[in-house]
């Protein structure tokens, strides 16, 4: 009798123990940490190589070399970027729509830089201008995604650096 009433006890301090431990956890906290640190490291290599390749690039850049990084650096590297970023998948909805916001805007600039080389190559200014809205759009779509990163961050207690 004495050896049910220990045994009672030990189970039902162990599952108060565990419901106040799984009370504790912050999925969306662990899912994020998990993103930063797992999942988008790779991504953040080739986003590196495709800002280089972009950095590259100015205003004084003439036509035939813009088309040459345009076509041999900066298109491919931002293809990769977006096929690396589509293999990462978050489990809570509030990474997977962060990360959503990702991926749309580096495809928002890849179709701006795809349509610039479409202008450059046909020497249409009106095309080059509006792949440069287009792209300019892509900017401000991620500069979204980095604050709204950090927001997240900040509101699940992970340190976004």
């Amino acid at each position: 009798m004495k050896k049910n009433k220990i045994f009672n006890v030990i189970v039902l301090l162990a599952l108060i123990f565990t419901l106040f431990t799984g009370c504790g956890s912050d999925p969306v906290a662990e899912d994020l940490t998990n993103y930063i640190n797992n999942q988008m490291p790779a991504v953040t290599k080739l986003q590196k190589s495709y800002a280089t390749a972009l950095s590259s690039i100015n205003e004084s850049t003439d036509t035939q070399t813009m088309i040459s990084k345009l076509k041999k650096e900066i298109l491919p590297n931002s293809e990769k970027l977006i096929e690396e970023a589509k293999k990462v998948v978050p489990k809570t909805e509030e990474v997977k729509t962060l990360h959503n916001k990702y991926i749309e805007a580096m495809t928002k600039q890849n179709s701006g830089f795809a349509k610039m080389l479409e202008g450059l190559e046909k020497a249409n200014n009106e095309t080059v201008n509006s792949s440069s809205k287009i792209t300019e759009e892509g900017n401000t779509e991620y500069t979204a995604y980095i604050n709204e990163l950090k927001d997240l961050g900040k509101k699940h207690g992970v340190e976004i650096k």
